[in-house]
């Protein structure tokens, strides 16, 4: 089992970051299909000077490429579980622990998506800071959770990626901007096309 993990907006409490933290978390059933279907899409549907930065994300993409973008989506084999959280619900005391609700999240989310199977689970985080938690005591923490709490007796990988390295990390970008769209904007217009 393949799970991808993403974030929209952040935990700040500035009024440009929105009042709802979004993480997607998307099972992919054939990385190989969207691996090759983003990079297809970016060779033929960006320009040459956008074509040579590593990384397209839904913020910055032409409205024509998300268009094209979004109609292809639905083709692709993945399930999507978003976690939302309501900013002005955490805790005062909590919102210095950014990595402890970013973990509490995802482990909420993976947890949804895995099937109780002998299959190994590789997780693959979009890499970043985790305020006051190390790497690697957030991936003990996700793995111990998930064989508590879901029974799973698989093998369980998780890999922090730098998005920019990783096509598909690019088009989880893509499934949780629509998400931030509409939680944070009242903007249906790009979320229409997950359902």
């Amino acid at each position: 089992m393949n799970i991808y993990v993403d974030e929209s907006g952040d935990l700040g409490s500035s009024k440009k970051s929105g009042n709802f933290f979004i993480i997607a978390i998307v099972s992919v059933t054939d990385p190989r299909q969207i691996e090759v279907w983003m990079r297809r899409i970016k060779s033929r549907k960006l320009n040459k000077k956008e074509r040579k930065a590593n990384e397209i994300k839904a913020v910055s993409a032409s409205e024509e490429f998300k268009k094209y973008f979004y109609e292809h989506l639905i083709n692709l084999g993945f399930k999507v579980n978003f976690v939302i959280t309501k900013k002005s619900k955490i805790p005062t005391r909590l919102k210095k622990e950014q990595g402890l609700i970013y973990l509490h999240m995802i482990k909420k989310g993976v947890a949804n998506l895995i099937k109780k199977d002998n299959r190994p689970i590789l997780i693959t985080i979009d890499r970043r800071h985790f305020q006051k938690l190390t790497k690697e005591a957030f991936n003990t923490s996700l793995k111990e959770y998930l064989m508590i709490h879901c029974g799973s007796s698989n093998i369980i990988k998780i890999h922090h990626v730098d998005s920019a390295t990783n096509n598909i990390l690019q088009v989880i970008d893509f499934v949780v901007y629509a998400a931030g769209r509409k939680y944070n904007a009242s903007d249906l217009k790009w979320y229409n096309y997950l359902k």
